[in-house]
């Protein structure tokens, strides 16, 4: 618990420290694949922008900073939205697995301070499907 607790304190000190505003953050691949899903959400630009952003994510080293935030959560946006279109079970019942996680170890609060809305992004995420499941 306390080891928990120090970690967060640490996280938290660093990002908000380190946070630079979202739309800055992510390399223009990315934000254009979010972009062209947005408008025509289909396999062809689901998998496009799984692969452009899951890219883009391994060569940044940090999980816990804006860019390193929005990547998790446009990554988890996007499945959430591919899986109840298509009724993935699969896919479904991995992002909820996924949003449960941050959502429980407390770091979804250190998530929705680097950037803001994130939780309440997460929660639609996991919400927009946690029906298929059922």
């Amino acid at each position: 618990m306390v080891r928990r607790l120090l970690y967060l304190v640490v996280l938290t000190v660093g990002l908000v420290a380190c946070a630079e505003r979202p739309e800055r953050v992510l390399p223009e691949a990315v934000q254009k694949a979010w972009e062209q899903f947005l408008a025509r959400p289909d396999e062809a630009t689901y998998l496009g922008f799984i692969q452009v952003n899951r890219a883009a994510a391994r060569q940044h080293p940090y999980v816990d900073d804006a860019r390193g935030v929005l990547h998790q959560l446009l990554a988890l946006e996007v499945q959430s939205q591919h899986a109840s279109r298509t009724r993935d079970l699969r896919l479904a019942e991995s992002v909820v697995t996924r949003v449960d996680e941050i959502a429980a170890g407390g770091v979804i609060d250190v998530y929705d301070e680097v950037v803001p809305g994130a939780r309440t992004r997460l929660l639609a995420a996991r919400d927009r499907i946690a029906g298929l499941l059922e």
